[in-house]
């Protein structure tokens, strides 16, 4: 089977590429060929379909000159259209499974795919197709927000949801209106399939279709992760710092833990607020190590006593938590979103209730005082990551079956 992995990054800027990279390994390694679609970038894995990419677009420093390149990329790109068909018309794929197009690829995509008739399978990697800024979240009143799920996004400019900012808010408003009227994503998708039945659940919620919507549990690469039996007497975090993933709640929890070392790995926009207020509380036992390569973090994860996962919006998938247990340690996650789905509470790990400090705090001092169990908790989540993981490939390949004959008939 010739598979297309499309996605507007080709290179490992996240979690979102990680499972694209791990899937399309295990699919090669049954005998499987893979082709990509992508944007060009010098970071990207190496392809024999390079020549068919279009230019990267950096939204970050964009400026006027590429206004029309950002419009069109948003809601729809005749340029990126014809790059593909010309890659389907040469390559020939059976099948698409596409991941994030929004804002660097465009539902284009899927316009020269179904033109094509090749049948397409969707890894719902976040709440984009309800929600404009994809989280579920209002960052100007930092909480959850599900107020656009069933159709109405005038939120978003309401609340300003795009960088607290009107314009791109609006830009964001109207994305959504566009797409929903077209139909893009609900007409061409063949299933969309969700990590977690937390997202799944609310995609039903939505005028998405239902009928579509599949839950198929998450993947890695389990050989990417070896186990120690060194349990080292500090604890770590793994992310984005950004104020709904729960890090200001986590360090404040470590001063009712001052004898426990927390190390946050991870970089992003309230970084700074970090490092103050682990100055303003004179925490001497949480250490900041900013972004890590993968084997530098995981190398770091697998001498801990566990990870903690505090976040405060609704997570769509514990990946942090898969690797976690991939690696024998036990996890304390907020009971929020799709989290809990990945810990078995007082088994592979401990839910605390979101954004409460003591709650947190009291979950830390009883895993780090009972290093017995926290070893147990361990293998029990790895123990069930091997299961889970071990059918990932098959359930796949089962709807892509599904979606091919559906498509033939």
């Amino acid at each position: 089977m010739r598979i297309l992995h499309i996605n507007k990054y080709l290179w490992l800027s996240g979690g979102v590429e990680r499972y694209l990279f791990d899937v399309a390994d295990a699919c090669v390694a049954k005998g499987h060929e893979i082709l990509y679609f992508s944007q060009a970038d010098p970071r990207n894995r190496p392809t024999d379909q390079d020549d068919y990419f279009v230019p990267s677009l950096d939204y970050a420093t964009a400026g006027l000159a590429q206004a029309k390149t950002i419009f069109e990329r948003t809601l729809y790109s005749r340029e990126v259209k014809d790059k593909l068909a010309a890659l389907i018309r040469d390559q020939k794929p059976d099948i698409a499974h596409v991941h994030q197009l929004y804002h660097h690829l465009s539902p284009s995509v899927l316009d020269a795919l179904t033109e094509a008739n090749i049948p397409i399978v969707q890894t719902v990697h976040d709440y984009k197709l309800i929600c404009p800024n994809y989280r579920l979240y209002s960052p100007l009143e930092q909480s959850t927000c599900t107020r656009c799920v069933q159709g109405s996004y005038r939120h978003c400019l309401k609340h300003r949801c795009i960088k607290g900012s009107y314009f791109p808010s609006a830009l964001a408003k109207f994305e959504m209106r566009h797409h929903k009227r077209k139909q893009y994503y609900e007409r061409a998708v063949d299933r969309f399939i969700c990590t977690t039945q937390f997202v799944k659940d609310h995609l039903d919620e939505s005028p998405m279709p239902s009928e579509k919507i599949v839950h198929i549990p998450l993947y890695i690469n389990l050989d990417a992760y070896t186990p120690t039996e060194i349990y080292e007497p500090y604890l770590c975090y793994v992310g984005r710092l950004a104020p709904e993933k729960g890090v200001l709640t986590l360090i404040r929890a470590m001063q009712s833990n001052p004898d426990t070392p927390l190390k946050i790995i991870g970089d992003g926009p309230i970084r700074e607020e970090c490092e103050n207020l682990i100055a303003e509380l004179g925490l001497s036992n949480v250490e900041m190590l900013g972004f890590l390569e993968r084997d530098a973090m995981t190398s770091i994860l697998s001498r801990s006593s566990g990870l903690v996962i505090p976040s405060e919006w609704y997570e769509p998938c514990g990946l942090t938590a898969w690797e976690a247990h991939a690696l024998k340690r036990p996890v304390i996650g907020a009971n929020i979103g799709g989290i809990p789905e990945s810990i078995t509470d007082e088994e592979s790990g401990m839910l605390f209730e979101s954004g409460n400090v003591v709650d947190l705090s009291s979950k830390i001092q009883s895993l780090m005082s009972q290093p017995v169990l926290g070893k147990a908790m361990g293998e029990a989540g790895s123990a069930h990551v091997h299961a889970v993981c071990g059918s990932h490939t098959e359930g796949l390949m089962n709807i892509y079956a599904e979606v091919m004959n559906s498509s033939s008939t």
